[in-house]
């Protein structure tokens, strides 16, 4: 039901009649005929208009939907970084074995170090540790000893041996082998590091070099 203000003449005082949206007004003048006023916003229920207005809803349906949006792109991108990373030091660790391989009768272990390390091309630099026949930092270029490894994953074993291409418990053969080891440590958002293996990625090159 509408409701209308009538304006008493010459008062200026009005009394309601029927329900809100308009007010009926008139001047000094009773002959001079009556019009139509709009009643203020607030006077045609608060509650009504709070519960018909539908501004912002759409910015409120987003945040809620949001979350459910960003929580698996987080966690594809933490996995696409980690297995990045990976297949960074898996290269860096080839490349270094290649190198130690075509050096093999005067190799440099601090240079391959470096050199393992600056190819990685990570944010933070990986710890490289090389070592021979299961030593660190041993590595020579004469008088050298021998050692049979085993095909263990991923710590193999040496043992030693008397000779060059003695003939080891496995059939394999004597020999002078570097070990290159490198890691680094991954950041995740939302993934566990647990369930990408770990929150430090280590990979290892063992490479005969006599």
């Amino acid at each position: 039901m509408r409701s209308f203000r009538k304006i008493l003449p010459g008062t200026g005082r009005g009394t309601a009649a029927g329900g809100g949206g308009a007010a009926l007004d008139c001047c000094a003048n009773p002959s001079t005929m009556l019009r139509m006023v709009p009643l203020p916003e607030q006077a045609r229920g608060g509650l009504g208009a709070l519960l018909t207005n539908h501004r912002g809803t759409a910015a409120i349906e987003f945040a809620l939907l949001s979350a459910f949006f960003f929580l698996p792109l987080t966690a594809a991108l933490d996995i696409g970084v980690w297995y990045q990373q990976r297949l960074r030091l898996d290269s860096a660790v080839e490349q270094g074995a290649m190198i130690a391989f075509g050096s093999r009768t005067n190799v440099d272990q601090a240079a391959i170090g470096t050199f393992v390390a600056a190819a990685a091309k990570l944010t933070t630099t990986p710890t490289v540790t090389i070592g021979c026949n299961g030593g660190t930092s041993n590595c020579v270029n004469s008088g050298r000893t021998y050692a049979c490894v085993s095909a263990g994953t991923p710590n193999p074993t040496f043992t030693a041996a008397t000779h060059l291409n003695d003939a080891c418990a496995d059939g394999s053969l004597a020999g002078y082998y570097m070990t290159i080891d490198v890691s680094a440590a991954s950041q995740t958002m939302v993934v566990s590091s647990s369930v990408l293996g770990g929150i430090t990625q280590k990979r290892r090159a063992v490479v005969r070099l006599e």
